[in-house]
């Protein structure tokens, strides 16, 4: 487990998982795939988010509850509303509810910059999952933080300006 701004645990490697009811080691994480071992010696090899949506998925040791909202990113989204009774429902609303979202441009990995003419200046967002954070003020901010020397002492208060998008930041 390790710290991150929002204090979630994360999953790394050599962390513990507990998944389909079985305590599993992460013995390598590449890209969205986790490898795990099992207790008995035996492997899997499963996605990221199919590992979180596991109602029982927990980081072993974790103080809380980390496992995915059943409905994943319509239940967190605050405009979203009531949860719909069925997996049908669901996918219609959260269709309709994307569909109005402001696009995502990739800039590099799972670092995004949200689409918008006439909009200039939007914070870099880092999207895994539902995690959504600032990771820039902008596009230049960016790419100073992730690739260069950073002011430690430089005043760090991003402002999410994109509808949808903003929120999911606290």
């Amino acid at each position: 487990m390790i710290a991150r701004r929002n204090a979630r645990p994360a999953v790394k490697v050599g962390a513990h998982v507990r998944f389909r009811g079985v305590k599993w080691q992460v013995v390598a994480l590449s890209g969205q795939d986790i490898h795990l071992l099992g207790p008995d010696g035996g492997g899997e090899v499963v996605l990221a988010g199919y590992l979180f949506a596991d109602p029982g998925f927990t980081v072993v040791g974790a103080d809380a509850p980390q496992a995915a909202p059943q409905w994943g990113l319509f239940e967190t989204a605050p405009a979203a509303g009531a949860r719909p009774a069925t997996n049908d429902e669901a996918v219609e609303v959260t269709r309709a509810v994307l569909a109005q979202a402001p696009q995502l441009v990739p800039v590099y990995a799972h670092r995004f910059v949200p689409a918008g003419r006439h909009t200039p200046g939007h914070p870099v967002l880092s999207v895994w999952g539902t995690d959504i954070i600032c990771y820039g003020h902008d596009l230049a901010d960016y790419i100073d933080r992730e690739f260069s020397e950073v002011d430690e002492d430089a005043p760090w208060a991003p402002q999410a300006s994109v509808p949808f998008w903003k929120d999911f930041l606290g």
